[in-house]
């Protein structure tokens, strides 16, 4: 069994209170120390996606981002917060994290490459509330 189906066969929903950080939920795979989402008790939610990239560091390496979305989740209290978690963690890879602050409510899409993010300095703002459907 490969990992893909274990997230999806094998995945369980898991309430994680820390000694240090925010108490969060998640939904992972049993065994795993990091998590591809979660959101903890101040309402900051995170997760990732891939996004292909040249610029990677293939000797040189960073957190993996499982245990940069468990990162997070655990330690970030607001969106910013969140925000400057990732700008500030050495990575190997490029990704996309997504960031929710239900407070505001705000979100923010990261798009990463191994050493920064990018744009530098700029977002992308997701602050108008959707109508649902």
């Amino acid at each position: 069994m490969c990992i893909r189906d274990r997230f999806s066969d094998e995945a369980l929903i898991m309430v994680h209170v820390p000694t240090r950080g925010y108490p969060l939920i998640t939904s992972a795979v049993p065994g795993f120390v990091g998590f591809p989402t979660g959101m903890n008790s101040q309402g900051v939610s995170f997760g990732m996606d891939m996004v292909p990239n040249r610029q990677n560091r293939a000797v040189v390496s960073g957190m993996g981002c499982l245990l940069l979305c468990r990162d997070v989740v655990q330690r970030a209290g607001s969106m910013q917060e969140g925000i400057e978690i990732v700008r500030n963690t050495s990575r190997g890879v490029s990704w996309l994290f997504m960031i929710a602050d239900g407070k505001i409510p705000d979100a923010a899409v990261l798009e990463t490459v191994a050493d920064r993010m990018i744009p530098e300095l700029s977002l992308i703002h997701i602050s108008e509330p959707t109508r649902p459907y």
